[in-house]
């Protein structure tokens, strides 16, 4: 039995020795492990600041995309106004001349009554050949007019067109900015979960 007390005397240290050393070791392994956690953690955290800035960087985009949108817009509205206030006053014009030529003819035809009946049936001819001629001239300002009415409404659906696809075309952005959201909120659940 002094044998076996001697074996266990000598093999005591040696164990005791042994297990300090594995407990040691995994310390060290321990350590290591939470050390590359730690690192892993602030990687996740910088990734996911840097997609929050591009994000935040896309949104910024946006909004300077829809305020020029608007100065478009608003642009376009003033053009269309002038354009509009254009025609008005070329319509009151051509609507002033017209009148003033008829109030020229009405004055040229009671002074050419009084006149001789040769001179009267001259008049008259001349008369007939200017009218025909106003016509003609106002019939050409009318279509002017026409043609300009045409260019400011085609002008207006251009706007209005490239509006419409400004607009889907910022949705078609905001859609896909949430889908990168979506998927940055998994990435940050499968993160987290780890």
């Amino acid at each position: 039995m002094n044998g076996l007390l001697a074996a266990m005397a000598v093999a005591n240290p040696v164990i005791t020795a042994l297990l300090t050393i594995v407990v040691f070791l995994e310390k060290d392994k321990l350590r290591k492990r939470s050390e590359d956690i730690e690192a892993a953690l602030k990687n996740g955290n910088a990734s996911v600041v840097q997609t929050i800035e591009a994000q935040k960087q896309d949104f910024t985009n946006i909004a300077d995309r829809l305020e020029a949108l608007s100065k478009d817009s608003e642009k376009s509205a003033a053009t269309f106004i002038g354009l509009s206030t254009a025609l008005t006053e070329s319509s009151a014009v051509s609507a002033k001349a017209l009148g003033g030529v008829t109030e020229g003819l009405q004055a040229h035809a009671t002074s050419v009554a009084a006149l001789i009946t040769d001179l009267s049936n001259k008049v008259s001819e001349t008369s007939a050949a200017a009218i025909a001629e106003l016509t003609k001239k106002t019939e050409e300002t009318l279509k002017q007019v026409a043609e300009e009415v045409k260019r400011v409404e085609n002008a207006q659906a251009e706007a209005a067109k490239s509006t419409t696809e400004a607009v889907a075309k910022l949705t078609e952005e905001v859609g896909q900015t949430s889908k990168s959201i979506k998927e940055l909120q998994e990435t940050l659940k499968s993160t987290v979960s780890l």
